[in-house]
């Protein structure tokens, strides 16, 4: 049977076992779905300051909006097949992605606040290529071409190097002089240039025009405007010179400057910055320098951004192929379309312009949470009251066995909360708790108390089917707990504090209990391990009792006289199901190998599938 994920938000604790199904329609889809509505109100009080602008962006927007939503499914199912992060033209041939529907001609066009990995297409003859934007530093909107801060990438590098690029996602790198030249030369660029010393201290270095020159001239700095910054200018010494490397000398001087300097740069003759050298603190031929700032030592950070003009973290990888990129690119990029479209969405429904481009948008990100959210989505519109489970199911044609777990083991969300579980393709599925961190996670939580909310001195049938309430201690039930441990092999964990905070453990390697015609006995119970002694194994092979059903082998009912219900035998050494005090009393929640018969102040009980 095809299995995918149900998740039902909930807190770490507070399941809600409930003996039927009824009931939960609307809460377990509106639960499911909280996340979504948190996160565009919570954008709405920024967005409001923004409407303005919007008003005037919408039409610009509304195309882009189009050909990311013609782009999602599709993006979306090639993602997942991307078992490694495959070169970019091989995943634009094998999705049929039209790049361009999500690409910007600069970092300044892009809204986003968040700095990281683009597409870029400087013109529309150009192809896309990735790079790295910072949206945070000087107003944001710079593309870094520049990044150094550790030594871990070798600058000292040849002409081809320096033209393609080089670099890694998580180092340092040089995004290209023949980038540089395609950028700059299609619309006017600012530049800034950031410097630190080795102690720490900051600088920066700003010029109002930037513009490389082509592989032809020698990719020259052809144009470099008026300097203004902390450091002094250390640049305008060599505008108009062309770019030399160890194996191509341009430069004026009587040697090989880059080759001497043990860099590449815009040598003169030689230089009076070469923030392409070696990384050292002391000076010596061939540090990064600039030397209106540091003149007697070598630099530990530069980064150089460019911005275009018109009308006004840093580890990017711009490696000499876009091979590595497509994964991590497009799912960024896929992000940032769904955040976009989410900003929008909250506009128009102040506005109430746009009210179908807010319900398409919601429902996108519905699917992002799981296959099935987007038919859950459209059938909670027909939903006008909180009509029981299976009214829904009957509503909507939704086949809950296909968002349903045989177990919360195999469960993969390290997310605790409320799931489907539906032992075998037999079983209805029943709601169930998951605690997917304690123990390695993929625990199902059966019993659980913690403040003495919910009476535990209950009858048979109530026992038999689950009691408690969502937000409130619970009992899971005795009928799922043997469904669930006939049909695979389950270990148990016991979880107990006393009223000083104290906490303890038991851990029993197998459990299972029988059927209803066997009086739930508790049939199997594996070897012990923990802190808190064994209280359990007394009560192996015994049946369960509760007030009205008196199984145990002791000539008084243990059930009615100690308060509680239990594998009661006669009577007990543990009364996990007792009253909740902090007293010294047998009726209390026991487990007499700790603290003898002291009441304890927290109780959980889990199991989980151990094949």
């Amino acid at each position: 049977m095809c299995q995918t994920i149900a998740y039902l938000q909930g807190d770490d604790h507070h399941n809600a076992a409930d003996r039927f199904l009824p009931g939960f329609a609307y809460e377990m889809i509106a639960n499911k779905l909280e996340y979504l509505q948190h996160k565009l109100h919570g954008m709405e009080s920024t967005i409001k300051e923004d409407r303005k602008s919007f008003a005037q962006q919408i039409q610009s927007n509304m195309a882009l909006i189009e050909a990311a939503r013609a782009n999602h499914v599709k993006l979306r199912e090639e993602i997942q097949l991307l078992a490694s992060k495959k070169d970019l033209a091989r995943f634009v041939t094998i999705s049929g992605l039209d790049l361009q529907s999500i690409s910007f001609v600069s970092c300044k066009e892009i809204l986003s606040k968040r700095s990281g990995k683009y597409l870029l297409q400087p013109s529309k003859i150009d192809k896309p290529f990735p790079v790295y934007c910072e949206q945070t530093a000087f107003g944001g909107g710079w593309l870094v071409f520049q990044y150094r801060y550790d030594g871990s990438v070798d600058f000292f590098r040849n002409w081809t190097e320096y033209r393609n690029g080089f670099g890694s996602m998580d180092g340092e790198f040089w995004l290209g002089l023949e980038r540089l030249h395609q950028l700059t030369s299609t619309r006017k660029y600012e530049l800034v240039v950031e410097l630190k010393d080795f102690d720490g201290n900051y600088k920066y270095a700003r010029y109002n025009e930037f513009i490389i020159g082509s592989e032809e001239e020698q990719y020259p700095l052809a144009k470099l405007g008026s300097f203004k910054g902390t450091t002094g200018d250390s640049l305008t010494h060599h505008k108009g010179h062309k770019f030399s490397t160890k194996d191509r000398d341009n430069d004026f001087g009587g040697g090989n400057c880059a080759e001497y300097w043990k860099g590449a740069w815009w040598y003169n003759k030689c230089f009076s910055s070469t923030l392409n050298g070696l990384r050292k603190s002391k000076v010596h031929a061939g540090t990064m320098e600039w030397l209106s700032y540091k003149s007697s030592s070598g630099l530990a950070y530069t980064r150089m951004m460019i911005r275009e003009t018109r009308g006004d973290n840093h580890h990017n990888v711009n490696s000499r192929n876009e091979s590595s990129f497509a994964y991590e690119l497009i799912a960024k990029q896929m992000e940032y379309l769904e955040q976009k479209l989410d900003e929008m969405e909250s506009a128009m429904k102040e506005d109430r312009k746009l009210i179908d481009l807010q319900t398409r948008s919601n429902r996108a990100l519905t699917e992002a949470l799981n296959a099935n959210n987007t038919h859950m989505r459209k059938e909670m519109q027909l939903l006008a009251s909180k009509n029981d489970l299976a009214r829904y199911m009957t509503i909507s044609g939704l086949d809950f066995q296909s968002i349903s777990f045989e177990s919360c083991k195999e469960n993969l969300s390290k997310r605790s909360g409320k799931y489907l579980i539906q032992p075998t393709e037999n079983d209805e599925p029943f709601l169930g708790y998951c605690a997917q961190t304690a123990f390695g996670g993929g625990w199902l939580v059966i019993q659980y108390r913690y403040d003495g909310s919910v009476d535990f001195f209950r009858n048979w049938t109530e026992y038999r089917n689950g009691f408690g309430s969502m937000y409130r201690e619970f009992w899971l039930g005795l009928e799922h707990l043997h469904r669930v441990t006939t049909a695979r092999k389950h270990e148990l964990m016991v979880e107990l504090k006393d009223f000083d905070g104290n906490y303890i453990y038991a851990r029993y390697d197998e459990f299972a209990i029988g059927s209803e015609d066997e009086q739930y006995p508790l049939t199997k119970l594996g070897s012990y391990t923990g802190t808190a002694g064994d209280a359990l194994n007394y009560h192996k092979d015994m049946k369960f009792s509760t007030v009205d059903r008196d199984n145990d082998v002791s000539t008084t009912h243990c059930a009615r006289y100690w308060k509680g219900a239990w594998w009661y035998k006669g009577c007990h050494n543990s009364n996990l199901n007792g009253i909740y005090k902090n007293s010294v009393e047998g009726e209390n929640i026991v487990w007499n190998t700790y603290k003898r018969y002291w009441g304890l102040a927290y109780s959980r009980m889990m199991i989980r599938e151990t094949k």
